[in-house]
């Protein structure tokens, strides 16, 4: 982690892009560790819809911007 928060500050996550969601997961794990609270993550690309299950389980809320069509 960068730059300086304070303990109790709220903070958003934001992804390039989400597959699985344990990526996202982890470093919400890590954040709360550090006293912060996340209540959201943000992803620029859903790839998967395992995500949504994998953040619902952290009490998350999930908000991709773009998500491509799964089936080809």
């Amino acid at each position: 982690m960068r730059g300086s928060y304070r303990n109790g500050e709220r903070v958003t996550l934001l992804e390039d892009q989400v597959l699985t969601g344990a990526s996202a997961r982890k470093t919400v794990d890590a954040l709360r560790g550090a006293g912060l609270v996340v209540s959201q993550v943000a992803a620029l690309l859903h790839r998967s819809d395992r995500a949504e299950t994998e953040l619902d389980g952290a009490d998350l809320i999930y908000r991709p911007l773009l998500t491509p069509s799964l089936s080809r």
